[in-house]
């Protein structure tokens, strides 16, 4: 009865594999696309914005292209996909540097940040210290306005989101609060539900700042690099020199790297103000300097940046259909590696209605169209739900445009796990096991379905 049952499900993966093929390339065609001006950004690299407009360099710093119409950046922001790059104030641009259609230039110019619900948030403040968190859709449409507590401090502004896509953490760039009021170091704010929330305990001022997985929290507060956990305690300094810099205008605007456990920040003057200023690239947890160079353009050391961080396969947008696997039943999705690398770490969106508290991830080689062997898997203790959810497993090597799976699973004892996925452009399996205490080395399928991409991700 498996064999046959086997037997069926590739016989139906090689009727659907097509099928999904074709629904998905119409979707693509529908969606549209702008005008291939550039060569594809590449996973890592790093986006500065000069003078002449958003420049891209290589991990290396050897500059691979100005984008066309980005010239009056002051902010940047892609949102999860990767699928485009978000200028308030300026334009869309999709992933080759292709100017789209949007209201971007009208919008007032912030600091951004973009979920993976199709919304961006810019953070700005007038000159009566009137802060407003705007939220906008991917085409620069505003949709709605919030004022957080305000800060008294000045800009440049700060603005990211934690990983339940809800919770903006914003900040700003000033020690002494104005007229002796407002608070100075980190906001939160729930732009899901328009309520404000405990500030964070970090109480120095901040340039830029980055939430991380684990929601410990990098900042530049001129002249260092912070790092502070999840609670807002201190837990370490970045120093490109080796010690505190002495001249004043150091380190101000970062992005993290693909890995999620580095991050590149911008831009100092070593070991002086009157020599050239670089981009450096920092392990967080050491504290080492792994990379430095100089900007070709020298006025891009002193605009924003942003690192081109898409999944290397997966989806990290949260899809709108709420799904579930019951306890011991493993469900794969399949899915198609967007970029050559190494994974490392696997990312689940895990519903709010989930109430599994332990969840194993793993990825599965693909084989006949269906997964084969499990390459690597991680379990999931101190799970969060209505959060992304992550877990580091053995690195695991893909190769663009390659097939991979993605499994979920609930561990036998406990309780169903929810999580997101899409309806239209997908393939998904359940396990043939239905009593899993782990998922198995080699996959056993039981049935195929329409349905897909799953909202889980490898970085």
């Amino acid at each position: 009865m498996v064999l046959a049952a086997r037997t069926r499900s590739r016989r139906r993966s090689w009727l659907l594999g097509p099928a999904v093929a074709l629904m998905c390339l119409v979707a693509g065609l529908a969606a549209g696309a702008g005008t291939a001006l550039g060569a594809q950004f590449e996973r890592g690299d790093v986006f500065l914005a000069a003078s002449g407009g958003v420049q891209e360099y290589t991990p290396a710093g050897t500059l691979v292209q100005t984008i066309p119409g980005s010239g009056g950046a002051t902010s940047m922001c892609f949102d999860p996909s990767g699928a485009h790059l978000i200028l308030p104030g300026v334009g869309l641009f999709n992933d080759n540097g292709g100017a789209l259609p949007s209201n971007w230039a009208s919008a007032t110019p912030g600091r951004c940040v973009a979920d993976g619900s199709g919304n961006v948030y810019v953070v700005t403040r007038d000159a009566s210290f009137v802060w407003t968190i705007a939220k906008y859709d991917l085409k620069g449409n505003l949709l709605q306005a919030f004022h957080p507590a305000p800060f008294a401090g000045e800009g440049p502004f700060a603005i990211d989101l934690a990983p339940d896509n809800c919770t903006a953490y914003y900040g700003n760039s000033n020690s002494s609060p104005v007229g002796g009021t407002g608070f100075v170091g980190i906001g939160r704010f729930n732009v899901c539900t328009g309520a404000q929330a405990p500030f964070f305990g970090a109480s120095n001022f901040v340039n830029d700042l980055r939430v991380l997985p684990d929601r410990q929290v990098l900042t530049t507060d001129d002249p260092n690099a912070n790092l502070f956990d999840a609670s807002g305690g201190f837990v370490r300094s970045y120093y490109p020199g080796g010690g505190p810099f002495t001249n004043s205008d150091t380190l101000q605007t970062l992005s993290l790297a693909p890995d999620e456990k580095s991050f590149w920040v911008c831009c100092a003057a070593i070991p002086n103000s009157s020599q050239p200023k670089q981009v450096f690239h920092f392990d967080t947890d050491s504290g080492d300097l792994l990379a430095s160079w100089i900007p070709g353009d020298a006025t891009a050391a002193d605009g924003p940046m942003s690192t081109y961080t898409p999944p290397a396969l997966g989806d990290a947008n949260v899809e709108r259909h709420v799904d579930a696997a019951r306890a011991g039943t493993a469900e794969a999705f399949r899915t198609k590696a967007a970029f050559t690398g190494q994974l490392s770490r696997l990312h689940l969106w895990v519903d709010s209605s989930s109430t599994a508290r332990t969840i194993t991830v793993g990825i599965y080689a693909e084989r006949h169209g269906l997964p084969a062997q499990l390459k690597g898997e991680g379990t999931i203790t101190a799970v969060q739900a209505g959060s992304w959810n992550f877990v580091d497993v053995s690195s695991v090597p893909v190769t663009a445009g390659e097939h991979w799976w993605l499994a979920v699973l609930s561990p036998r004892g406990g309780t169903a796990v929810s999580f997101r996925d899409g309806r239209r452009c997908g393939l998904s399996v359940q396990s043939s096991g239905s009593h899993l205490a782990d998922l198995p080395d080699h996959w056993t399928s039981a049935r195929l379905s329409l349905s897909g991409p799953l909202s889980a991700y490898g970085s």
